[in-house]
């Protein structure tokens, strides 16, 4: 909001008046009507130019990226893509929402929920078998069969039994 020589004259009429409340004043009397900075601000400006002897916006400290750890994250997706973001933090002693932001923004995958759709039942198999004999002879003898059909419903077959759909998710691209 404030721009830089704002901010270096406001410094300097704090070195000068010794006190945020006169310079708010200082500022009103020059630009009535307008809001002047918090005394926050003020001191924050102040103490910036203490220490670095600019006012300008420093670059932000934190915690830097390396693709060390986006490396590590990839590895943690390939090993087992079905692990959660809360087990993955542990695992890997990352915060989540580090962990979130790598896999979303760096690594550009998604969390895909698996949807159970209907059970494979121990009499399918011949049933499954009989349609698949009949949709290869309906080709074989009209080539436009499948033209005529109208699909209208996925479903997700498991034959190795039951999963638990409960917070489910394969990352993936």
């Amino acid at each position: 909001m404030w721009t830089v020589h704002q901010k270096a004259q406001f410094v300097l009429w704090y070195a000068e008046l010794k006190s945020a409340v006169a310079v708010q004043c200082k500022w009103q009397s020059i630009h009535p009507g307008e809001k002047p900075p918090m005394d926050k601000a003020l001191n924050q400006w102040m103490n910036q130019f203490k220490e670095t002897g600019t006012v300008e916006k420093q670059k932000s400290i934190g915690r830097p990226r390396t693709s060390e750890d986006v490396e590590h994250i990839r590895q943690s997706c390939i090993r087992s893509p079905k692990k959660s973001i809360a087990s993955r933090s542990v695992t890997l002693r990352f915060p989540k929402t580090s962990i979130q932001n790598v896999l979303q923004k760096c690594l550009r995958l998604l969390a895909y929920k698996i949807q159970l759709k209907q059970e494979i039942k121990p009499d399918d198999r011949p049933k499954r078998v009989e349609f698949a004999t009949f949709m290869l002879n309906a080709i074989d003898e009209d080539e436009n069969f499948l033209q005529r059909i109208c699909f209208l419903d996925e479903a997700t077959f498991y034959v190795n039994g039951c999963v638990n759909r409960h917070n489910c998710h394969i990352w993936g691209t």
